[in-house]
């Protein structure tokens, strides 16, 4: 057990810093990219369009980023595939995530 602690000691004392200027700005430019990566995902289904993502936080960050928030959400299968359908204001968004359910087991 000592072994992995001074291992971990040793990454963190040689590490950047996770506040230092070089890192916030990699995860300010990630984050400000993220909603343009998911929106590129965007296939189309029988339902209509849908947006690929890997997670639920990414289905919020894009419905921020869009100026919205969930008002409903349901569980559709869409051929053959599992999404979300989150209702909005702004209207319906469908995620595919069916990724979420390929997890290794």
């Amino acid at each position: 057990m000592a072994c992995a602690h001074e291992a971990m000691l040793a990454y963190y004392t040689q590490s950047t810093l996770p506040n230092s200027p070089s890192v916030a700005e990699q995860r300010r430019s990630d984050a400000m990219s993220l909603p343009n990566h998911i929106m590129q995902t965007q296939v189309t289904t029988s339902a209509g369009p849908a947006f690929k993502v890997l997670s639920v936080r990414k289905e919020y960050i894009l419905l921020s980023v869009l100026g919205t928030s969930r008002d409903r959400q349901a569980l559709l299968q869409i051929d053959g595939r599992s999404h979300d359908r989150l209702e909005t204001a702004k209207g319906a968004f469908l995620f595919d995530i069916s990724a979420f359910f390929r997890a290794p087991r």
